[in-house]
């Protein structure tokens, strides 16, 4: 079910970002699976993950927990090392998302909640979080939390100003027959 609203929400089968998003949630869904039987289902993630690198360009690991109705938009040059994409968040082209510093633990990821938008050439470093219903401006960096209801920008990204309820995104949209 969810691969079909993942499905919906790209709008095609041959889409990149849906392809991204299903070897994402293959990974988690082998990791359930006894060590024995794991090993093949491993060794598929993995030819997988990397031929959604050198196809699509776009680096979803598996530790990465992806929400519903994720839509990452055109291909290319995003690299999705976060603790949490919340549901219906949109990903702009080259967003890159990550540590802040080499060797810094994995639980210093960027968490970004529900309702995001993620603008071209976003970068996300460290442990941040975006709030709920926010929008980041195209090539911001954003190193600092951002409150929810918000418009972030700029290099370091602030607070531009707060969102008002009819500018709010409520989902992405989908596609009821496929």
């Amino acid at each position: 079910a969810l691969l079909r609203e993942d499905l919906r929400t790209h709008e095609s089968l041959f889409s990149h970002g849906f392809f991204a998003m299903f070897v994402n949630r293959f990974g988690n869904w082998r990791m359930d699976l006894p060590r024995l039987v794991r090993k093949p289902f491993s060794w598929l993630y993995e030819f997988l993950y990397l031929w959604c690198l050198w196809m699509a360009r776009i680096e979803a690991p598996y530790l990465v927990k992806l929400g519903r109705r994720v839509r990452i938009w055109h291909n290319g040059g995003c690299i999705l090392g976060a603790l949490y994409l919340g549901d219906d968040v949109q990903v702009r082209p080259n967003v890159t998302l990550g540590l802040a510093h080499h060797g810094a633990p994995l639980t210093s990821l960027p968490i970004i909640q529900d309702r995001v938008l993620l603008g071209v050439n976003v970068v996300v470093l460290g442990p941040v979080t975006i709030g709920h219903d926010s929008i980041i401006a195209a090539n911001s960096v954003v190193t600092t939390d951002i409150q929810p209801y918000s418009i972030g920008g700029g290099t370091p990204a602030k607070v531009i100003r707060k969102l008002e309820e009819k500018e709010l995104m409520t989902h992405v949209s989908v596609r009821e027959t496929i």
